[in-house]
């Protein structure tokens, strides 16, 4: 059991020295009592200090951070202690930066190039803990797909794949036109001259009242239609008629689901428990 009045003696107890020049430069805001140690997080820390990304991390996520980082340092977890000099090594060599330009980026967040290597090293220690605790564990059986694909079956609408062709007719020339085409559509010519779209992509949902005749037709069949100045028409390319979605074709987006919700899930029952060891003093009341 920790004795909260021991730490708050040991806070009050240092050397008036020591109290006046802290205070001069910081000022705790926080104490993370853990199985390991007692950390502050400082002002700075929570109100002037930035990420990497140039956000200011919230106190909790940093209390979080200190917390896991004493989890793993009391359970002799096998972190890679180089991990921000191998970060910062990159960030160099892609960016081309000298060492004086790394300074010059902790400086922009606000922190000395060794505040920003720890809260690397933080941030990869508590990456490193819910990795190894939580997600390295997370494997959804097939079964699990099946139950869910079952549970929330996807449904994908039918459609139609058409190609469309306009030709031209004037008074003089539209009944040979029309003969023609009339021999098209029964398929006893081949007219290379019909110039075809590309094909399109319909849902059946989405078809026209005036178009039903689209999904009625046979594959490779041909519809003809006239309007004043010419004559449409739609050929049949392909058709799927509305279907589930097989479950092969769902799996990875549902294993990335259910491996988000577990993880989630596994996240908030050990938040529930994670101070249960750990005192949290306020020193801004």
């Amino acid at each position: 059991m920790i004795d909260r009045k021991k730490i708050v003696i040991f806070l009050f107890s240092l050397p008036v020295f020591i109290q006046a020049e802290f205070m001069l430069l910081d000022q705790g805001a926080v104490v993370v009592s853990g199985p390991v140690g007692n950390t502050i997080i400082t002002h700075t820390d929570v109100f002037d200090k930035l990420n990497l990304d140039g956000t200011k991390i919230p106190l909790q996520h940093q209390i979080k951070l200190e917390v896991i980082r004493q989890q793993v340092a009391a359970e002799k977890m096998p972190i890679d202690e180089t991990a921000a000099d191998k970060y910062l090594a990159n960030i160099q060599k892609v960016n081309n930066l000298t060492l004086d330009d790394l300074e010059a980026l902790a400086g922009e967040c606000f922190r000395t190039f060794a505040e920003l290597k720890h809260l690397l090293g933080l941030q990869y220690t508590y990456d490193f803990f819910l990795y190894h605790k939580f997600r390295a564990h997370l494997v959804p059986s097939d079964q699990d797909v099946e139950d869910y694909c079952q549970e929330h079956p996807e449904v994908q609408p039918g459609h139609c794949v058409i190609q469309v062709a306009f030709v031209d007719f004037t008074s003089a020339n539209k009944a040979d036109v029309l003969e023609k085409l009339q021999a098209v559509v029964a398929g006893s010519i081949i007219d290379s001259s019909i110039q075809w779209s590309d094909p399109i992509k319909v849902n059946v949902v989405d078809i026209a009242d005036d178009k039903q005749f689209i999904h009625d037709l046979g594959i490779g069949k041909i519809h003809l239609l006239e309007d004043t100045q010419s004559f449409e028409l739609y050929k049949l390319v392909d058709k799927q008629d509305e279907r589930l979605t097989p479950t092969a074709e769902r799996k990875a987006s549902v294993v990335e689901y259910l491996n988000r919700r577990m993880y989630e899930d596994l996240l908030a029952k050990y938040e529930e428990h994670m101070m249960d060891d750990v005192a949290i003093i306020n020193l801004m009341d």
